[in-house]
């Protein structure tokens, strides 16, 4: 017999203006966390002792919104816990605007996996997206709430979907919920600020959705080793009349599944996969702490005396990679940066390689700048591939030869 543990749900009670008489009220809710009961290990990094509400000050218009508001809770979990997670580095608006929602949040969650030391999940995938828009449209539409609301488990529902019931391994989490639910007219962020709040604001649940993500015990038999799991969101809007019966004028009930595939799953062609490497060191994508030991992090050098650092792109799929050149430094911190040699080729191979050369020349003692590489390519999941770049200190020319200016690299 199937067996799950369930803990109480949080409501949080949000204004979309300090003038609340006047503002539409928004309301988001979680479900209850839910697992399947085995022998109940730690499958997950360590939680923080307290949550991190959504930063008002980053306001929720887009990507500086997600930006500001998941670094302020880094920021805050570094703190709680002793921990160094990197700040977030977003795609630009127009790349994440192109986006689906499961884009989004495997962009998220992935980002919240691997910065945590956890392997990603495998990327995003068309059955278990479709049993997630199934029950979130089921859960608005009959004005339901709950895992089980159709009769089955999370469990139950990914196994009647045929190819997932012919092949999957036992995995003890499933499913997160969410719905915002509003007297306006719109829901702005629906799927990053349900991310969110799994994530960082989840205490209230014994920080059981923030499991769900970070949860390790997946059976890495199949597909790209370092990958396992699959993940599916579905989001569907409308008017909703909530548990206590109140009318809404308007919600989005977000679905979040994930399953882990049996060894003979039958993976579509990959298509192609990028990876930046510097020193034969792999640079995750969106990697925001330079280093010396990928050669993000540029070392000393001399006022007005160049070094530089050549990065390999690598395609790890089975199709072309397909670059748009020129590569880009962005950022407000880029003087002294610049791409010396671009790659050779447009379209790279699967299996094959090209590289490109950056350059930094500090132009005054003591100097120290960042700035951003965008890589903008055809990979599903991973474009634009970005990762900063630190550029050395100025180093002083004295009496005695060269004197370093040493300044705290933070």
């Amino acid at each position: 017999m199937r067996k799950y543990i369930q803990y109480s749900c949080v409501s949080i009670l949000l204004l979309s203006s300090p003038a609340a008489a006047l503002a539409a009220q928004e309301v988001f809710q979680t479900s209850e966390p839910i697992y399947r009961q085995r022998v109940m290990l730690a499958s997950y990094p360590t939680d923080p002792p307290n949550d991190t509400d959504w930063l008002a000050s980053c306001d929720k218009v887009g990507v500086a919104s997600i930006q500001c508001a998941f670094n302020n809770a880094r920021t805050a979990e570094n703190t709680m816990l002793n921990t160094a997670l990197p700040m977030l580095s977003l795609p630009d608006q127009a790349t994440w605007d192109a986006m689906s929602d499961g884009e989004k949040a495997l962009w998220l969650i992935n980002r919240e996996r691997l910065d945590r030391g956890v392997d990603a999940l495998h990327g995003i995938e068309s059955n278990v997206t479709g049993v997630a828009q199934y029950y979130a449209q089921y859960l608005l539409t009959n004005n339901k709430w709950g895992h089980s609301e159709d009769g089955r488990d999370p469990w139950e529902r990914l196994a009647d979907n045929p190819a997932i019931g012919a092949c999957s391994d036992f995995l003890n989490i499933a499913e997160n919920l969410a719905v915002f639910m509003t007297t306006g007219n719109s829901i702005p962020l629906p799927v990053e600020r349900s991310v969110y709040g799994w994530m960082y604001d989840d205490s209230t649940s014994d920080w059981g959705h923030r499991h769900a993500i970070l949860w390790y015990p997946y059976d890495d038999n199949s597909g790209t080793a370092g990958k396992e799991g699959f993940l599916g969101i579905g989001r569907y809007s409308g008017p909703y009349t909530d548990w206590n019966s109140k009318d809404w004028n308007f919600a989005q009930m977000i679905v979040m599944n994930v399953f882990d595939p049996c060894a003979s799953w039958s993976y579509p062609p990959q298509g192609p996969e990028i990876d930046s490497q510097g020193n034969n060191t792999s640079i995750s994508n969106g990697d925001s702490t330079p280093s010396a030991t990928d050669h993000t992090h540029f070392g000393y050098t001399a006022v007005n005396t160049p070094v530089s650092r050549t990065f390999t792109l690598a395609n790890t799929g089975d199709a072309d990679l397909t670059l748009t050149l020129p590569i880009g430094l962005t950022g407000g911190e880029c003087q002294g940066f610049s791409i010396t040699t671009q790659p050779a080729t447009s379209v790279v191979a699967a299996q094959g390689t090209t590289t490109f050369t950056v350059q930094y020349t500090p132009s005054n003692p003591g100097d120290s700048n960042t700035c951003t590489v965008s890589i903008t390519n055809d990979d599903s999941d991973e474009n634009p591939y970005t990762f900063v770049i630190r550029g050395a200190e100025g180093i002083e020319q004295g009496a005695e030869g060269l004197i370093p200016t040493y300044r705290l690299l933070l």
